[in-house]
């Protein structure tokens, strides 16, 4: 290669490298300092790092997820560097991994949550001093007094003071399953990221998955049966872990069903307004997540996509 090719080739990878940085800290930083704006843009802070990894390889990766460490170390602390390290350096390995190696979309989502859930309640464990629970009835409380603080009716304000201790009892025992759906929702929407990104740009290192084949094995559905039974058990840790067990497969039963509705939509060519309309009103009736998830569930039976083997081909 020329020297002057090489030169090129260099400032290329250190440019791309102190974009991809800059746009995962950026993304990451933005509940910071935008609060409630700023949530939905964290969700997409691994997608720059996992292109960034197929594009330029692995040690490139590790070299720029350290610089990010130590960036976040240094702005928000020890918690701020475990942060990046669990939401923005693991899913994006993982992604890249995805894209390079043909993983499933349902798996490579499914791992990246699983290993923000564990450790993140592993860390919450060893590092408050008093537990999870006084920590979960400080965030309760802190909520309540902002929710006052910006402008909210009497009333509201005073009957979510004296339900503090019922909604305290919630969000303790269901924090499994809200890690679970943080962790699903930032990996679906920084692989789809991704994924955007080399369809539009092609690698050759890279192997787009397509999006709307989404779809969890039928032997699963067992376990949401198996998690909503746990429910009806008059024994409160059964309860509690049936209800953290049915609401993360109901959000991945709910990814299902929005790949068949977007399949749908693909085939019978609907117009674009009638859908951005439909996932609108998934957005201000979220209760309408809900018929996302009979459709995933009812996909086992009728499986439109036609996405799993045919009996004659898996027989071979």
């Amino acid at each position: 290669m020329p020297p002057a090719a090489g030169a090129a080739g260099r400032s290329g990878m250190l440019t791309d490298a102190a974009v991809s940085v800059s746009l995962a800290l950026l993304l990451f930083a933005a509940v910071q300092f935008l609060s409630v704006l700023g949530m939905p843009m964290a969700l997409f802070a691994p997608a720059p790092l996992a292109v960034l990894c197929v594009r330029r390889g692995e040690p490139v990766f590790l070299a720029c997820a350290l610089l990010g460490l130590a960036a976040a170390g240094l702005a928000w602390g020890v918690g701020g560097a475990g942060a990046f390290l669990l939401a923005v350096a693991v899913p994006a390995f993982l992604i890249a991994r995805g894209l390079t190696r043909g993983w499933a979309p349902e798996w490579v989502v499914g791992a990246a949550a699983a290993l923000l859930t564990g450790a993140t309640l592993g860390a919450l464990t060893a590092t408050l001093p008093d537990g999870i629970g006084p920590w979960v009835a400080g965030l309760v409380s802190q909520s309540i007094d902002l929710y006052a603080q910006q402008g909210a009716p009497e009333p509201w304000v005073t009957a979510l003071k004296e339900q503090r201790e019922q909604l305290t009892a919630f969000f303790h025992h269901m924090l499994p399953m809200g890690l679970a759906w943080s962790g699903m929702a930032l990996a679906t929407a920084s692989l789809l990221a991704a994924r955007a990104f080399f369809v539009r740009h092609p690698h050759p290192a890279a192997t787009p998955f397509a999006p709307l084949t989404w779809h969890l094995r039928d032997e699963w559905v067992w376990a949401l049966i198996a998690a909503g039974a746990l429910l009806l058990v008059p024994y409160p840790p059964a309860r509690i872990a049936g209800g953290n067990a049915l609401g993360v497969l109901a959000l991945a039963y709910a990814f299902q069903g929005w790949a068949v509705v977007g399949y749908i939509f693909e085939a019978k060519a609907v117009h674009r307004a009638v859908r951005i309309v439909f996932y609108l009103l998934l957005l201000l009736w979220p209760m309408l997540s809900l018929f996302l998830v009979l459709v995933g569930v009812l996909d086992i039976w009728t499986d439109l996509r036609k996405v799993r083997p045919r009996p004659d081909a898996a027989a071979g």
